[in-house]
Formats: structure tokens, sequence, C-alpha cells
């Protein structure tokens, strides 16, 4: 019999674990028999968020972790942090199987088939790294592109009071439902 193939996920809070089982869902439903691994530190986001960008400490404890995960056997790593993203892009190269952010598949996507695309995020700290994402991708493809940037204001003390819905207005960005395409674009070689 042989063994599943392993998926690390590294969390930069406990709430996808404990709160808002979304995630866990999503990847029984399109990762069936992958097993999970999760790495946790809650202090990697709010030591990013208070200096408003991430220290070189945080970008060292994640290359840490993105080895220990290779080194649990994992066939790739989920890093679950947009804000992290660059932390993530400067380990990468540590390890020899496949890293991907939470991210990367919503930005390639984006770049591919938008013009005017809408960003919006829960902390500050996540709108430079993924519209950064997003204009690269484009440029790889000499892709004029509009990023509009959205702020929700409260969701993520929401999210971390383990309240499930946050309110805000609508803006006029476009519209779309991505967060099945950005988990499962890249991680369908795991099946």
């Amino acid at each position: 019999m042989s063994q599943p193939q392993t998926l690390a996920l590294i969390h930069t809070s406990m709430v996808f674990l404990t709160v808002e089982t979304m995630m866990k869902d999503l990847f029984a439903e399109i990762l069936p028999g992958v097993r999970l691994i999760n790495i946790v530190d809650d202090s990697l986001l709010p030591d990013v968020m208070k200096v408003g960008g991430i220290p070189p400490a945080v970008t060292s404890r994640m290359a840490d972790y993105i080895v220990a995960a290779e080194k649990t056997g994992a066939a790739a790593i989920l890093s679950l942090c947009s804000s992290l993203g660059p932390a993530v892009d400067a380990a990468a190269p540590r390890v020899k199987i496949p890293v991907i952010k939470i991210d990367q598949a919503m930005a390639e996507k984006a770049a591919a088939d938008g013009q005017r695309i809408g960003v919006m995020a829960t902390v500050p700290t996540t709108l430079g790294p993924t519209c950064d994402l997003i204009r690269a991708q484009a440029d790889r493809a000499g892709k004029a592109i509009c990023i509009e940037r959205c702020l929700v204001a409260g969701a993520f003390e929401s999210l971390m009071a383990g309240k499930r819905r946050c309110t805000t207005k609508r803006s006029s960005m476009p519209d779309g439902n991505w967060l099945a395409r950005w988990i499962s674009s890249p991680l369908h070689k795991l099946r």
C-alpha cells in the first residue's frame, strides 16, 4: 500500500484550523486522500503588520518552516498568508519541492484574464505583495493592467474573532469568487 502524498500548510494564525473550516473542507473536496501537515506560527503576521513590511527575522523564520516542511516528506508546501509572499519567494530556492503562495494561481488567472483587476484584502500588508505578484505576471505576459486596491476595514478582526461574515460597502471592482481557483489550480498535481 502506497503512502498518501503530503501537503504542508504554513499558517500565520489558528483561524483556518479552529474557527473557519472552509480551507479544511476545500482540501477534503479537491485533494481527497492527500495528507495535510499544518505548521503554525501566529506571530509572523503580527510581526509583519507591526512594521508594515517583512522584517529579516520573519523571512528567516519562514525559510526555516519551509525547510522543515520539506523534511516531513511533503510533496509541496502551501503558504496561506499573502502578506508573506516575498518571504516565501526568498525561501523557496532552499528546497527541492514546489512552494506555492495562496494567491499565486489567482494572480496568474487575474493577469491572464483581466485588464482592470480588483484586489481586496483584510490587512494592509497583503495589498503590496498581492498587487506586485499580479503585476509581475502581467509584465511577463507583456500585458498592461490596472489594479484597484481595497482594504476591507474590520474584516481581519472579525475573522480572528470567529465572526464568519463582515459587512462592507461594495465598490465598483470586478466581481468574482476566486477562492476555488486560486487554491486548487497549483495543487491538482497532488491528487
